[in-house]
């Protein structure tokens, strides 16, 4: 398997487009339940050489920014009048 940024997913047996951490999105949310379940970590899962480092640092997600500025009560002030 390979340590670098691949174009198709790095599971040997896969040739969908890699998506996340060099793994396709059906092979990236199996990883993600086997830490959800705590059956592994994603640490654990790199140094198995099943996934790959983040590519990016962890930045915060827009959307979950605004959706807890809009639970606390502070609001994000982008409302387009789209509202359901």
């Amino acid at each position: 398997m390979s340590t670098t940024a691949t174009t198709t997913c790095m599971m040997e047996t896969c040739d969908r487009r890699a998506a996340c951490r060099g793994l396709c999105w059906p092979c990236y949310q199996t990883a993600r339940k086997l830490v959800l379940t705590e059956e592994s970590t994603f640490s654990e899962l790199e140094r198995m050489g099943l996934i790959l480092k983040p590519l990016k640092s962890s930045l915060p997600n827009p959307l979950a920014q605004a959706f807890r500025a809009g639970k606390n009560g502070s609001g994000n002030g982008s409302s387009n009048g789209n509202e359901r």
